[in-house]
């Protein structure tokens, strides 16, 4: 049996941004955003009309600073509900932490860049995360 993720809904769970200063962020022409980026990811197995699935959440928090001044503080949460068919148990594991996780990103990236730019501040750009590489130093297992 091949293995298949099927997509049953993405969603954006809660989004928050907090704008420390929005006057001086008016002043600024040209500035350097320094940003440090917390992700966590996250499953629950859930029953939905009798069908066993999976809720993903890809958690984000995002603080941002100019000159050493807190510019602002960003938390969201991607999440989706996925199914999985033909995987074995350590293998569901895995495209819970890793696959899921992936197809989600580009929903996170957007939205971060979207609830930025709303703002009138510099838009966020997220970076890609290597979440198997993440998973596998978590378990204690050499990443390859």
């Amino acid at each position: 049996m091949s293995k298949q993720i099927n997509i049953k809904k993405i969603f954006l769970a809660n989004s928050e941004i907090n704008v420390m200063d929005p006057v001086n962020s008016m002043q600024l022409d040209d500035y350097t955003v320094n940003t440090e980026m917390n992700c966590k990811s996250e499953y629950d197995e859930i029953t939905f009309n009798g069908v066993e699935i999976y809720m993903v959440a890809l958690q984000f928090q995002i603080f941002a600073e100019v000159e050493n001044e807190p510019m602002y503080n960003m938390y969201f949460s991607q999440n989706g509900f996925f199914s999985l068919k033909g995987y074995e148990h350590e293998e569901t594991v895995e495209a819970l932490a890793i696959e899921c996780p992936q197809i989600l990103m580009p929903y996170a990236r957007l939205h971060a860049n979207y609830i930025t730019s709303q703002t009138g501040l510099a838009p966020t750009l997220l970076q890609d995360i290597d979440f198997r590489e993440a998973y596998y130093k978590e378990i204690g297992k050499e990443y390859k």
